[in-house]
Order: C-alpha cells, then sequence, then structure tokens
C-alpha cells in the first residue's frame, strides 16, 4: 500500500511540475511576442532624412524672414558727382540688338534748378515694333524731381498689365508688360543717381522682351566710370 501511494504521489507531484513549466514557458513566450511587436512598433515609425529636415527647416526660416517689398527696398549704393557727358552715356548702350541697329542718338543736357542733367536716348525699330532706351545721369538724387523719383516708391499697376520687380546690389525698378500685343514699359534706378527708361510697343517675341534690352546696358562698366569721374 505505502509504495502505490508513494508511486501515485510521484506522478501528480510531475504533472504538477509539468504543468508548471508549460505556463511558464506560454508567460516567457507572449513577454517575447510583446517585446518583438514593440520593436516592430518602433521600426515602423518613419524615419526623417538629414536632408528633407534641412529643407523643412529652411521653410520655417522663409516664413519668418520675409523677403522685403517693392516700397521697402533702400538703394545703398551712391556716386555722386559731375555729370557724364551725352556722348559718354552712349558708349554704355548697344548699338545693335536683337538684328536691329540703333537710329542716331538723341541727346542733350539740360540745366535744371536743382542742377544739370544728362540725357541719352536710342531707337531700335523693327518691321512691326520698336524700342526706346534712354538713360538720364541727374549727378546725384537731390537733383532727381520728384515726380521721377515716384516710380521707384511704390510698384505701379496698370490694368491689362503684369508688374515684375527687378531688384539687385546696384538698384531697383519694375517692369510693366502687356503679353497681348507686347507693349510696356521698363524703369530701373540705377546708383541713386542715373534713371533707365525702357519702353517698347509690339516688340517682336522673339526678341526676349524689354528685360533683354536692359540687360544689354552695361551697367556696371558705368559705375565704375563714376567712382573715379
Amino acid at each position: 500500500m505505502i509504495g502505490m501511494r508513494l508511486i501515485l504521489f510521484l506522478i501528480v507531484s510531475s504533472l504538477l511540475l509539468l504543468n508548471s513549466c508549460t505556463k511558464c514557458s506560454r508567460d516567457d513566450s507572449n513577454k517575447h511576442l510583446q517585446v518583438r511587436d514593440t520593436t516592430i512598433q518602433v521600426e515602423s515609425d518613419k524615419v526623417i532624412p538629414n536632408s528633407e529636415k534641412k529643407t523643412q527647416a529652411r521653410e520655417q526660416t522663409v516664413k519668418h524672414q520675409p523677403r522685403k517689398s517693392f516700397e521697402d527696398t533702400q538703394i545703398e549704393m551712391y556716386f555722386p558727382g559731375k555729370i557724364l557727358a551725352p556722348d559718354t552715356l552712349k558708349t554704355f548702350m548697344p548699338i545693335t540688338i536683337a538684328g536691329a541697329i540703333a537710329a542716331k542718338p538723341s541727346t542733350g543736357i539740360v540745366y535744371g534748378e536743382t542742377g544739370n542733367v544728362s540725357t541719352v536716348s536710342l531707337t531700335y525699330d523693327f518691321s512691326k515694333g520698336g524700342v526706346v532706351m534712354r538713360i538720364t545721369d541727374y549727378g546725384k538724387k537731390e537733383n532727381i524731381p520728384s515726380y521721377d523719383l515716384k516710380y521707384f516708391s511704390i510698384l505701379p499697376s496698370r490694368s491689362g498689365f503684369e508688374s515684375e520687380t527687378i531688384i539687385d546690389e546696384m538698384g531697383k525698378g519694375y517692369l510693366l508688360w502687356n503679353t497681348e500685343n507686347n507693349t510696356g514699359e521698363l524703369y530701373y534706378f540705377l546708383a541713386n543717381r542715373f534713371i533707365i527708361r525702357i519702353e517698347g510697343y509690339t516688340v517682336p517675341t522673339g526678341t526676349g522682351g524689354l528685360v533683354f534690352f536692359f540687360d544689354k546696358i552695361k551697367r556696371k562698366k558705368l559705375i565704375e566710370k563714376i567712382k573715379y569721374n
């Protein structure tokens, strides 16, 4: 009898121990699965590349640092002095451009109340249109009449015309352009001293527009000239 009881006790103890081990194994397995799930969740999160982070930072910087408007932009370059002769001004303008040869220039010196003013004007004729380009040297900003300065205080607008600002280290200006008939004007205030006026009417499409004419003016060389005038 004692032997049978001992055998039964050993069998029951073995079954309880096996059940306990199985439960522990399941718990450990569940814990492992939970850790694995957590790892998968972390790995599935979107990783933002450094380049994208830099782009986002630049966009935020731009939003907090708006560009200056046409009205707020001040021209820092300034070299006042004796006005250049009209024939000298002419050397900074193109003689031929976009297949057109400039007509005989119109030049002159105006002796105004505020000071002398030098000007030169060139006309470029095409078969169905033309461009007039003019440079005026006022010598210094104080000589420029208020009705000329007003063009650069507020960006103008005109019905049927698109407006575009032209701002660089030498000055600022604007372009008014009608795309339907290729007509418009470009005004630019150079170094607080010169005013460049370019007017076009039915300008041929292949010429590149008034900005193309404007870029042909040797503005940097003109600045170098007045530095030592």
